[in-house]
């Protein structure tokens, strides 16, 4: 086996777009200290804010987070309050000049130039994995599905995934906007996350129908190919900030097996309704999102996989992001508390 295959074997599946992107020059790799010149980034978010203290108190800026494919960083632009009439989400903007400090990166509105639509290709702004990383992983989760038993999952798996625009969007689609898995490939990243879980679960109760909860797993988020669209960000739909991707991925599932029926194949409705309240209740709370908490031992235990695998990542994205803060700690919203806690960033301990 050559090295390329070696790597491919070997390649850990779990591994963070952003931690893979590091051998290229991008925002999460340039040094406090430094001048970068002729640099392309995507405004992400910006607001005019006003200095409270220091030499700049009382004047207006612009805080920006800028992001390319190896992450995102918060910025500034001292006197770039003119600058944010010409400025929306999703705007690639190229810097003559951007400075970094200890503080973050720091550019003059002089240097900063909008690019139009049509002057760069979107892909090389959003954050993705390999492409090797993604066929690996997309190779995975197929083996995990041809250990299906179930005759009718079977039947549902190839509905689904035997229409090549299905399975292309699956196989490429983020899993987040912000916080887990939000870069290209992350999608298929989280669903192994999860079966990982649930194996470690099912080994020790062999009454939880196993197969059951492989699809469950596997569909929770299928509304997400339609909650998130990607352009030069990863962005919510309109159909998404309507209905979300619970109740999208819920319907799009009962389409899907209604359509079965039609062509003659009797699929059981207590396993569509099983697998829709999978989907529904694996955000377990209606302040979380969903409209049902979960009524069996499946639908619990995909949400209880969903939600390690989802805080887990998280976490580790973001002491990835902020391994570089100076005291080695940084303050991260925490969606439960509704407040932002302390997270210790690097592994080393005094």
């Amino acid at each position: 086996m050559g090295a390329e295959g070696e790597r491919m074997t070997t390649a850990n599946p779990f591994t963070p777009a952003n931690v893979l992107a590091r051998e290229r020059q991008g925002l999460a790799t340039m040094e406090a200290g430094k001048s970068y010149a002729k640099v392309r980034v995507v405004v992400r978010d910006f607001a005019v804010e006003t200095a409270r203290s220091g030499r700049n108190a009382g004047k207006p800026y612009l805080s920006l987070t800028l992001a390319d494919r190896t992450g995102q960083k918060d910025a500034k632009c001292w006197d770039g309050a003119s600058l944010a009439p010409h400025l929306a989400p999703g705007a690639v903007v190229e810097l003559d000049r951007l400075t970094v400090d200890d503080w973050g990166p720091k550019f003059e509105a002089r240097d900063a130039h909008v690019v139009p639509p049509g002057g760069f290709d979107p892909k090389d702004f959003v954050p993705t994995l390999p492409l090797e990383v993604i066929e690996a992983n997309w190779r995975l989760l197929q083996e995990r599905l041809d250990a299906l038993e179930d005759p009718d999952l079977l039947k549902l798996r190839a509905a689904i995934f035997d229409r090549a625009d299905v399975a292309e969007a699956y196989k490429n689609h983020p899993s987040g906007i912000y916080h887990h898995h939000n870069y290209m490939g992350g999608n298929v990243q989280h669903v192994l996350g999860l079966l990982r879980v649930v194996d470690a679960v099912c080994a020790s109760y062999p009454e939880i129908d196993r197969d059951l909860v492989l699809v469950g797993a596997t569909l929770h988020d299928l509304g997400k190919l339609r909650e998130y669209g990607v352009d030069t960000m990863i962005r919510v739909t309109e159909e998404g900030r309507l209905r979300g991707h619970l109740v999208i991925g819920a319907e799009w599932l009962g389409q899907i097996c209604s359509q079965l029926r039609h062509e003659g194949y009797d699929f059981p409705r207590g396993i569509e309704n099983h697998l829709v309240h999978i989907i529904l209740s694996h955000h377990r709370k209606g302040e979380w999102g969903s409209p049902k908490p979960p009524a069996t031992t499946e639908a619990m235990l995909v949400h209880l996989a969903d939600y390690v695998d989802s805080q887990a990542k998280g976490f580790l994205q973001f002491t990835e992001e902020h391994r570089d803060e100076p005291e080695g700690w940084a303050r991260r919203w925490d969606g439960d508390s509704g407040q932002k806690e302390w997270v210790k960033t690097r592994p080393e301990w005094e």
